[in-house]
């Protein structure tokens, strides 16, 4: 799921390894790269997946360097954070636009997943789109 959502958005993008989470019309994360972490290094972190990336928010301003993992707990379930990157703690807003973009991430990977397991499952925008071309038949 994690890999799909970062391709989708991939081509979304201007840059080609950049991809983009936003939450909201003024709080985004821009992380670069696949996110393949070749092995857990104990010093670091223990993240299958670990992307460097840029917190934004127009309403606090400033960017902080972040960095998204993704972590196993256990063989059906996963964990999904920010790990601010830097010496300086971060100012509480910020940590509130990082819950939110997290939050906006957590919750398409999971409907992503959904949709994996029940493919028979349609949006609404494909039924609007399916009663739209009935009208015409």
């Amino acid at each position: 799921m994690f890999d799909a959502c970062r391709v989708d958005r991939q081509q979304r993008s201007a840059v080609p390894s950049r991809w983009t989470v936003s939450a909201g019309p003024v709080h985004r994360l821009e992380l670069d790269g696949p996110g393949h972490t070749p092995a857990p290094d104990p010093a670091r972190s223990s993240a299958m997946r670990s992307c460097p990336g840029t917190l934004r928010s127009a309403r606090v301003g400033g960017a902080l360097h972040v960095e998204l993992e993704l972590n196993a707990w256990s063989g059906s379930r996963s964990e999904l954070g920010l790990r601010f990157v830097g010496r300086r703690h971060p100012p509480a807003r910020q940590l509130a636009v990082a819950g939110a973009v997290v939050d906006a991430l957590a919750s398409e990977l999971e409907l992503r997943g959904l949709l994996a397991l029940h493919p028979s499952h349609r949006t609404g925008a494909e039924l609007r789109q399916e009663a739209t071309a009935s009208a015409w038949l």
